[in-house]
Order: structure tokens, then sequence, then C-alpha cells
């Protein structure tokens, strides 16, 4: 082979890669809207998995996001918190939505005072963002009125923060 030919080749090569991640990210999407997650998690995983060279790829911090959404819903809200976070990291620029997730998950796994400071930051991302400002009211509500009638926190241990926390982040 030509020098130019190994190029074309190796151009062609890499459009047909690109065209199956995005085969692969759009079969996901399809299955996660449909409802069957278990399928749309392996393929987001999958896809994430192809993109590992190439971190910035289109879709790569949307898989995360979406597979953060499908581990909330289970209840593995630990692992959501790691994903949303890496999807975050991910993006070029800040997301409500994804930090909407990120203060969604955070409080659902007792950080409350980091679930303020995300729904925080998707405000600050879009103003307009409805979901983060009720995310936000939520949290300083229900979080203060469970601290201040002593309620504990998930996973069973009382929580000893001051309201003055609550205070101090808003």
């Amino acid at each position: 082979f030509s020098q130019s030919m190994r190029g074309a080749t190796l151009l062609g090569l890499l459009g047909l890669f690109r065209a199956l991640q995005a085969s692969l990210f759009d079969d996901a999407l399809a299955l996660h809207e449909a409802g069957d997650h278990d399928a749309a998690l392996g393929l987001y995983q999958d896809f994430v998995a192809s993109t590992e060279l190439q971190r910035d790829a289109d879709g790569v911090s949307t898989a995360l996001h979406n597979m953060a959404i499908i581990q909330h819903g289970r209840g593995e809200n630990v692992l959501a918190v790691e994903l949303v976070s890496e999807a975050l990291r991910a993006r070029p620029d800040p997301d409500a939505n994804f930090l909407h997730t990120q203060g969604v998950v955070l409080r659902a796994v007792g950080r409350a005072p980091d679930a303020v400071a995300a729904f925080r930051a998707a405000i600050d991302a879009d103003p307009t963002a409805g979901h983060a400002h009720l995310g936000l009211a939520n949290t300083l509500h229900f979080d203060v009125a469970d601290r201040l009638a002593g309620v504990t926190a998930p996973g069973g241990a009382a929580e000893e923060a001051p309201f003055e926390e609550f205070r101090a982040a808003t």
C-alpha cells in the first residue's frame, strides 16, 4: 500500500468505527426510553468502553449520565454519584440537567449540603431550570425539617451536623 492508500484506509476505518459507536449509543438510548434498563445499561457501558481513548467523544457524558439515572432508579445511589460525577468531568461545560441529577443522588445518599451545592450549580448553569430550583427547595425544606425533628439519615445513623451547616449553604 502506498502512504495515501493507508491514510485513506485508516480514515475509512475510523469513520466506520464512529458510525458503530453512534449506532451503539442510539440503540442504548432507544432501549432506555423503552424501559429496558438492563439492556440499555449494558449498551451504555459498551459505548463508554469503546470511547476509553477519546473521553471527549460525543455522547460519553450523556451515556454516563443516563447510566447514573438507571442506577438511581435501582437504588444504587453510591454508584449513581460516581457515574454522574464522571459524566460532569467528561463535559467541557456545566450542564444543568447533569448537575440536577448529581443533586438528586447526593441527597439520596444523605449528602444534603453537597446536594444543595449541586442544585445551585445547576441553577447557575441555567437559571430557567425549574427542576433544579425545585430540587434545591425540597432539599433545604425537607432535610432541614428532618434534622430539626431528629430524623435519621439514610443508612440509619443520626445526623449530627447542626442547622447552621444549611444556613451557611443558603
